[in-house]
Parts: structure tokens; C-alpha cells; sequence
């Protein structure tokens, strides 16, 4: 049976298209977890979901301050 070249690069063309736009707004595109992660802006930690809060609680991953600390 021959293969048919074609069909199979445009598949993959078409693959590296879709993940390129997944991965666009990341900076790395070989991880995808790194879409998932967030620094906080007032101990530096990073945070791996995007839901809640720092361990500090100064800051939600939005970039609202929760609260000051004295």
C-alpha cells in the first residue's frame, strides 16, 4: 500500500496550527502547564492554578489585593 504523503503533512501542519494558537498566550510553548501558573506580586511565589489565592493572602492571581498587611 503507498502512502499518501499529502493527507499526512496537512494533518500535521493543521496539528501545529491548532497548538501553536493554544499555546500563543504562554511564553513556552513546549510546556502546557505553564499557562496554569501565576507569580504573585507581593512575596513572589509561584502559584499553579489560577483560582484563589497566594499562600502569603495579599494577593489574588487577578492582581486585587485581599488584604494589607500591618
Amino acid at each position: 500500500m503507498k502512502k499518501r504523503k499529502g493527507v499526512a503533512v496537512t494533518l500535521r501542519e493543521i496539528r501545529a496550527l491548532i497548538w501553536a494558537h493554544l499555546l500563543r498566550d504562554s511564553g513556552d510553548n513546549s510546556s502546557s502547564a505553564k499557562r496554569d501558573q501565576w507569580k504573585c506580586k507581593y512575596c513572589g511565589n509561584v502559584n499553579q492554578r489560577k483560582v484563589g489565592r497566594c499562600r502569603c493572602g495579599v494577593y489574588r492571581f487577578s492582581g486585587e489585593i485581599l488584604n494589607t498587611i500591618e
